[in-house]
């Protein structure tokens, strides 16, 4: 939440629709209050999770949430995708002044935001992941696309698999060499049966897995 006077203030955060399977589909929402918090608005920025905010003054500020920086120059009116060049979940978000701004997210993600003459862009000065991570998909159950995310610490070759309770492969996902970074494959599972399924990441010495649910 902020508020840039005493009547004029935003809040964030999301709202979700259930499907009756799953975890709910969320996505990020701003409201604006004008009345010192007595009566809200929704304003859509397009956001698919939930959401950071920042304003410099009573027009311009800046929303991130998962892989969108947005900006707004007519008070949260109207607001603009920037684009960041990155994969990222991000959390937070600041602006000491209109040329100048920080956003920070998951796997130890830090993008500056520089206004120049030559233009206005987002620079990424830390991102890369020190440890091997292997996340929950998401969503979990699913039908019939769900997204899978590790993050990579150093070059090495993959192996990404899916295999069923039985411990048959049944699908590779990802088996090449990567770069450093944080990764988000998406699967399509439409072709397999209903059931729980296991997935498991193999690079260098590092092995994890983590069980899916596919509901048709």
């Amino acid at each position: 939440m902020v508020f840039i006077s005493a009547g004029n203030g935003f809040a964030v955060g999301y709202d979700w629709i259930y499907y009756g399977w799953g975890t709910p589909f969320t996505w990020g929402i701003v409201c604006h209050t004008l009345s010192g918090g007595n009566y809200w608005s929704i304003q859509n920025t397009g956001m698919s999770s939930s959401c950071a905010i920042s304003f410099i003054d009573s027009l311009h500020g800046g929303a991130v949430g998962r892989n969108k920086i947005m900006h707004t120059s007519d008070g949260g009116g109207s607001w603009t995708t920037d684009t960041s060049g990155l994969n990222l979940d991000l959390l937070s978000i600041d602006f000491p002044d209109l040329n100048h701004g920080w956003a920070v997210g998951y796997g130890g993600a830090i993008l500056r935001y520089h206004n120049t003459t030559m233009g206005t862009r987002w620079a990424a000065t830390r991102y890369l992941p020190d440890v091997y991570i292997l996340k929950q998909n998401y969503p979990n159950p699913f039908n019939s696309t769900t997204t899978i995310e590790y993050n990579l610490p150093k070059l090495s070759h993959v192996d990404l698999v899916l295999f069923d309770i039985t411990g048959r492969e049944v699908k590779s996902l990802i088996r090449q060499s990567q770069h450093p970074g944080i990764y988000r494959i998406s699967f399509d599972a439409k072709s397999l049966a209903s059931g729980e399924y296991f997935y498991r990441l193999s690079s260098g010495n590092f092995q994890a897995a983590k069980k899916l649910t596919f509901i048709k």
